[in-house]
């Protein structure tokens, strides 16, 4: 028996590399990567469409297929439109899929920024840095339709999507939002405690 089993792994020992593992060649690795920038363009002229109607169904239907990577594309083409409606419809697609969002929020201009501190870790047990920037991890929940809202959990409401903007629910009150430049959901939130209210950001794209 142990004879065999030597004799087996003697032969396999000596296979030709070959047979183990194929290597791609130079030209093998161009033709793939022709073959993923060609896919990538096609989906960029589906998404800039001259007919807004088609590039919004393009990117509806690519941000609902699963794939990670038409999600991606679509969703970066939709949050730097600078149409509104596809502007949301990528935002709403997004927060929908239940992503963890990573939020920061600005201390800095806080006229007692040990208080921001305070209030900040004692709401959301979040962490603040040295430049008093402040952060939390929340994951989205579902959609309350009697609420009209996406959730944070049974209990609170986290966002609500509308023509209107983006409206944050945080320390007890609603802050209207928008997406920027840099395709992030962005302005200004009211800390208990803290005079003014305090620049917040929480990138979405990637």
């Amino acid at each position: 028996m142990i004879r065999s089993l030597l004799a087996a792994l003697a032969l396999v020992a000596a296979a030709p590399l070959g047979v183990q593992a194929q290597s791609l060649s130079a030209q093998d690795i161009l033709a793939q990567v022709d073959k993923k920038v060609a896919t990538g363009n096609e989906y960029q002229a589906l998404l800039a469409d001259p007919d807004p109607a088609r590039a919004l169904a393009a990117m509806q239907i690519m941000l609902a297929s699963g794939d990670a990577e038409l999600m991606r594309i679509a969703l970066n083409a939709g949050l730097y439109s600078p149409n509104p409606t596809v502007q949301r419809t990528a935002v709403e697609a997004f927060i929908k899929a239940g992503p963890v969002l990573n939020i920061y929020v600005d201390g800095s201009a806080a006229s007692d920024p040990d208080r921001f501190t305070e209030i900040f870790m004692r709401y959301y047990n979040g962490t603040v840095n040295d430049r008093k920037l402040g952060f939390i991890s929340m994951k989205v929940g579902e959609y309350n339709k009697a609420r009209s809202c996406y959730q944070l959990d049974i209990n609170y409401c986290l966002f609500r999507i509308s023509d209107d903007g983006i409206s944050l629910f945080i320390w007890d009150k609603w802050n209207i939002l928008r997406v920027n430049d840099q395709g992030e959901i962005a302005g200004l939130v009211t800390v208990p405690d803290v005079a003014a209210p305090l620049p917040i950001r929480i990138p979405l794209s990637n």
